[in-house]
């Protein structure tokens, strides 16, 4: 999520398990047994779910219904505690 959060930052990250509340906001999502942060866009009527970076060098993840098992959300990203 560079450049908006940087590596060894802390992340405080409130549970949220509800798909429908988390559209625009950043997510931690675990996704193939990895924790990510990303953007979470999702588009009721096609059922796919966008999980946008900041960092422009990694491409969106667009996840479809038949992949939902693979996807489960953590919650929505709080606060940012960066140390110097």
């Amino acid at each position: 999520m560079e450049p908006m959060i940087l590596n060894d930052d802390l992340v405080l990250i409130y549970r949220e398990n509800d798909w429908n509340r988390v559209t625009g906001k950043v997510c931690a999502i675990r996704l193939n047994g990895e924790i990510t942060l990303k953007e979470v866009q999702i588009e009721p009527e096609s059922e796919v779910i966008f999980l946008h970076p900041y960092n422009h060098k990694f491409k969106t993840l667009v996840v479809h219904q038949d992949k939902y098992q693979d996807v489960f959300l953590v919650g929505v990203l709080e606060a940012v505690i960066r140390t110097y």
